[in-house]
């Protein structure tokens, strides 16, 4: 399973080196960040999702992500 996720995060960065930055592929990577326990990685992603667009669901995953990292990880996650 975590190499098919690997695989795929690597698929979806080559595919926004190629056709440029999108909302959908930027929210599709940072959720795979987060399916790999990758959690510092995913707010990138979702940031740069939600200046393509403000009113992208990144803005909600974005607030989850924070909420949740702020919770159980306060020592290594200072926004």
């Amino acid at each position: 399973m975590e190499a098919e996720i690997r695989a795929e995060i690597a698929r979806l960065t080559e595919r926004m080196q190629a056709e440029g930055e999108a909302e959908a592929l930027l929210v599709a990577r940072g959720k795979l960040f987060w399916k790999m326990r990758d959690g510092p990685r995913c707010p990138g992603d979702y940031d740069a999702a939600i200046r393509l667009n403000p009113q992208s669901e990144a803005r909600h995953l974005r607030q989850m992500t924070a909420d949740i990292l702020d919770f159980y990880y306060k020592d290594q996650y200072n926004p």
